[in-house]
């Protein structure tokens, strides 16, 4: 195991993107096996720019995975199906009692299937801060299990 000392927040950045469904600028986030360091790359400089990252960044990320790609691995983003799979975990948990409550919240996410509409539409602050929690507490062990399959033992900071 490689002990890293990794920046939790932008780690949890990378992985908790909708790889499939939120990545217009063909962005790719590494992991930096030596320092613990996060970057992305662009496919191009202009998806770099229209994302805040200049191109002159953009290129030196490129130049360092060229000039060493052993030393980094890409963070995918977790997939669609994925972050439906934690809501409907969610939704089948016991995060409350009231089974009113509780089919409710299931009826507005199975109406549509949608996360996005079950947020805006739930009317259900207990829902929401449950499912925000239990979608954190998700994401940090898958986060730590797609590390552990690289032998990455993190030290957050």
């Amino acid at each position: 195991m490689i002990k890293l000392k990794i920046n939790n927040a932008l780690f949890i950045i990378a992985f908790n993107r909708d790889s499939n469904f939120h990545n217009p600028s063909d962005q790719t986030a590494y992991l930096d096996l030596k320092s613990g360091d996060i970057f992305w790359v662009y496919d191009s400089d202009h998806d770099a720019e229209m994302d805040g990252f200049s191109a002159e960044d953009n290129r030196r990320n490129q130049a360092l995975l060229a000039s060493r790609p052993k030393d980094f691995i890409n963070i995918d983003g977790l997939s669609h199906d994925v972050h439906h799979d934690i809501i409907k975990d969610f939704l089948a948990s016991s995060w409350t009692d009231d089974k009113e409550q509780h089919s409710s919240a299931m009826g507005v996410y199975y109406g549509r299937n949608s996360i996005g509409y079950w947020v805006k539409n739930v009317e259900d602050d207990e829902a929401i801060t449950g499912y925000h929690r239990f979608k954190d507490e998700r994401i940090h062990e898958l986060g730590l299990e797609f590390l552990k399959q690289h032998e990455i033992e993190p030290e957050w900071f």
